[in-house]
Formats: structure tokens, C-alpha cells, sequence
């Protein structure tokens, strides 16, 4: 696996708050990089698909990204499948947070990013391909 210079460790995060589906689809787990509230990152870590059931409950997980200074991370590595009406949430809200100045990066591999390109949600988002 490699890892992005900055981005957070084993050693350097702790779970915030952790989230499963009730089908045990999807898990999200939120972790911060970092003690100081204006430094590091806030990183959401999503297993699973994300589909039209699951995409409210990433959008609620986002919802920690607005109040939160540090720079938003969505690590969709271990998803298989999106769907449209997640890329809807996260098109949203790289949307809402590039409007407040605060970016927003995905974590994704080939096929994740490919379905970011395609539905433009890549121009909202800084889309990292590992």
C-alpha cells in the first residue's frame, strides 16, 4: 500500500466515531489526523458498496466534514461499487466545502475514479488514485 506523504497512520489517528450497517453492508468509520483542531486531516473510511441505500448515511458521515477545520479525506478504497446517488452526496459535498474555502480529497482506486470522471464529480473533488 502506499502512502501519501501527510496523510495519516496507524500511530497518528484515533476513531471518532464508527458506523455499520445494520446488513453489515457498509461500515464508515470517522478518524482525525492529528490533536490540534486546525491541523490534520478529518478522514471518513468507507467499506462497502455505495448505492441508493447506503448514500444517505455517507452523506451523514460528510456532515462532520462542515464543521470540522481540517482538510476532509473520503477514503473509498475498499469500495467496490458507487452508485449515482453517492456520487450525488460527494459531488454535493465537495461542493459545499470548496464554497468555504476547505478542501475535499478522495481516496479511490481505477474503477472508483472512473466512475468520478465520468460523473464530473472530480471537478469538485482532488481525486487521488492508489
Amino acid at each position: 500500500m502506499t502512502r501519501i506523504p501527510g496523510a495519516p497512520g496507524p500511530d497518528t489517528t484515533r476513531i471518532l466515531s464508527g458506523w455499520s450497517s445494520q446488513a453489515d453492508e457498509l461500515a464508515m468509520t470517522t478518524v482525525i489526523d492529528g490533536d490540534a483542531p486546525q491541523t490534520g486531516y478529518l478522514v471518513i473510511r468507507v467499506v462497502g458498496d455505495l448505492d441508493v441505500v447506503t448514500a444517505p448515511d455517507l452523506g451523514a458521515c460528510l456532515g462532520d466534514c462542515v464543521a470540522d477545520p481540517r482538510v476532509a479525506v473520503l477514503d473509498l478504497r475498499a469500495v467496490p461499487f458507487i452508485g449515482c446517488s453517492a456520487l450525488a452526496v460527494i459531488d454535493a459535498a465537495g461542493e459545499y466545502l470548496a464554497a468555504r474555502g476547505k478542501p475535499m480529497v478522495v481516496l479511490c482506486g481505477r474503477e472508483i475514479r472512473r466512475s468520478l470522471q465520468v460523473s464530473g464529480v472530480d471537478r469538485t473533488v482532488t481525486v487521488l488514485t492508489v
